[in-house]
């Protein structure tokens, strides 16, 4: 019975150090999400700006 206990405590350590693990793997993929969302909104913004930009030449040299 002690030994039992003994490993269902290794195991419990064990899995508890792997949710550690997960919890920080997760945590690097919603950063990397959330810096793509924000190039992405970047992106658009700046191919907003450039177009708007190219209107102004535009109407000048017409």
């Amino acid at each position: 019975m002690n030994t039992e206990v003994k490993l269902l405590d290794k195991n419990i350590h064990e899995f508890g150090r792997q949710l550690e693990i997960w919890k920080r793997d997760i945590s690097d993929v919603n950063s990397a999400l959330k810096e793509l969302g924000d190039t992405e909104t970047w992106s658009k913004k700046l191919k907003h700006d450039s177009q708007l930009v190219f209107n102004v030449f535009q109407s000048i040299n017409n």
